[in-house]
């Protein structure tokens, strides 16, 4: 069974530590976002939140290579690909903060971009199974698994959207096309079995 990964923009920039790292906010806890998403075909859409400590089995693991496995990327598809890893997670009173060690041959690129603008977060994550609640319609995160986050210029979140959107306008078109052959064919089968009294 594939496991998917989700992926969230978060509002959240990235700040330059020194040469070689970069750290900050990664998941806000206890704030509600909209989300709308395409699952086997259909468009969904509901709140979620993140509850403090979602990421704590990573977070408190005590092992370095269980935090170095979360990548650090320029975007999820494409530019620089994997551009360094994370160093440490903090479970803060208002987040999931994180330190990433950028790789030496990226260092000036990530600095330049973060420099010029293009700070934006998206994280991909796991939701782990039995890992989220219902609270008053909202689904709260209390276990994920953090996969990799992303700088991105453009937050995954809004790209995400787009494509939910364009999805679910092709499902529409797709059920009217088959409604509308349903009729037509209807009619043509009702033609026929009148045709006799003519």
């Amino acid at each position: 069974m594939t496991i998917e990964t989700l992926y969230r923009e978060i509002p959240e920039p990235l700040e330059t530590v020194d040469r070689d790292s970069v750290a900050g906010l990664i998941v806000p806890w206890n704030q509600a976002a909209d989300i709308l998403e395409v699952r086997d075909g259909e468009l969904v859409e509901y709140r979620e939140a993140f509850d403090p400590g979602a990421f704590d089995k990573q977070a408190l693991s005590g092992n370095p290579g269980t935090i170095r496995k979360i990548e650090f990327v320029d975007g999820h598809a494409g530019g620089l690909g994997k551009t360094g890893y994370a160093l440490d997670l903090e479970t803060r009173d208002n987040g999931q903060w994180a330190l990433f060690r950028v790789l030496p041959r990226f260092a000036d690129d990530v600095r330049t971009m973060i420099r010029d603008g293009v700070d934006g977060l998206s994280v991909g994550f796991h939701p782990k199974r039995g890992g989220t609640v219902v609270r008053d319609g909202v689904q709260v995160r209390t276990d994920a698994h953090l996969v990799h986050v992303a700088l991105t210029p453009t937050p995954k979140y809004v790209e995400a959207r787009t494509m939910a959107m364009r999805a679910a306008q092709e499902r529409t078109d797709e059920l009217e096309r088959a409604e509308h052959r349903r009729m037509v064919d209807d009619i043509l089968a009702t033609r026929d079995r009148w045709a006799h009294l003519d």
